[in-house]
C-alpha cells in the first residue's frame, strides 16, 4: 500500500506541475484543474500520514516550526504581517 500511495502522490504532484506549465505556456487560466489536482495530492498525502501514523495537522505544525526556525526574526515578522 505504501508504494502505491507514494507513487500516486508523486504522479499527482506532477499533474499539478503539468497543469501550471500549460497555464504559462498557453496563457490560459487553469485554476480549476490545478485545484482539482491539489485535491488529489491532498488525498494521497493524507493517506500516507495515516500509514506513517502522523496527523496531517501535526505534520503542518512541525513543518511551520522548521521553516520559522530557518528565518530571521525580521523574516518571521514580515511573513506574519503578510498573512
Amino acid at each position: 500500500e505504501k508504494e502505491y500511495l507514494m507513487l500516486g502522490l508523486m504522479n499527482e504532484a506532477g499533474e499539478v506541475g503539468g497543469a501550471y506549465k500549460k497555464e504559462i505556456r498557453d496563457r490560459v487560466d487553469n485554476t480549476d484543474l490545478i485545484i482539482d489536482e491539489l485535491g488529489d495530492v491532498l488525498w494521497y498525502l493524507t493517506r500516507l500520514c495515516d500509514v506513517y501514523g502522523v496527523a496531517i495537522s501535526e505534520l503542518m505544525v512541525n513543518n511551520m516550526d522548521k521553516l520559522f526556525n530557518r528565518m530571521t526574526p525580521e523574516e518571521v515578522a514580515t511573513f506574519r504581517e503578510e498573512n
